[in-house]
């Protein structure tokens, strides 16, 4: 069994500049994680959700695929975050989890995505949402105590949502889609 890697080693692994070293890389619980490409749909939902948030989030800042350090173990890359503004004299060798008010994990994998979670909530983000674009549906989670989320709410096609601490910014996490999108198809097109 190899040890566990830290913040630090992914740092100077991966490159001096952290904000844009590895991207699709996270290290969870001091185990290096080189994700894949994400699918179409992954990519849509990240896209409309980052553009809807970043609409309504005044006085935050939405990043996307960006390192959240949380030493010595973990290198969390939501992808999507909603953050405090972080000078850059605090954004090395990443902006920590304290500065995030909401993260939201996309994938297809639901496996990949509950790891992801749990990491999370190891480190003390204070809400999370999942969405897993083909299902349908997406998960909040908010309240961690003891590196667990203690709350756990379904958010379902066309509901629209806000984080807990940004009442003003609400989205729809899951958008509505039609029976070709779910099955891997361009969603709104009736694939006649």
């Amino acid at each position: 069994m190899s040890t566990r890697l830290r913040v630090d080693d992914v740092f100077e692994r991966e490159g001096s500049r952290p904000r844009v070293a590895a991207p699709g890389t996270e290290l969870l619980d001091g185990v290096l994680v080189r994700r894949g490409l994400p699918s179409a749909l992954v990519v849509q939902t990240v896209v409309t959700l980052a553009s809807d948030l970043d609409r309504l989030a005044q006085g935050l800042e939405v990043a996307v695929g960006e390192a959240v350090a949380c030493p010595p173990f973990d290198v969390l890359r939501p992808e999507v975050a909603v953050r405090h503004c972080v000078p850059p004299h605090l954004r090395r060798p990443a902006p920590g989890p304290s500065t995030v008010i909401l993260a939201i994990l996309v994938s297809d994998d639901e496996r990949e995505i509950a790891w992801r979670a749990r990491r999370c909530a190891a480190v003390g983000l204070i809400e999370v949402w999942t969405v897993v674009p083909g299902a349908g549906h997406a998960v909040r989670l908010t309240t961690p105590r003891g590196g667990v989320y203690t709350s756990r709410d379904l958010l379902l096609p066309g509901e629209r949502v806000a984080p807990a601490a940004a009442a003003w910014l609400l989205v729809t996490a899951v958008p509505f889609m039609s029976a070709p999108a779910l099955a891997g198809g361009v969603p709104g097109r009736s694939g006649r």
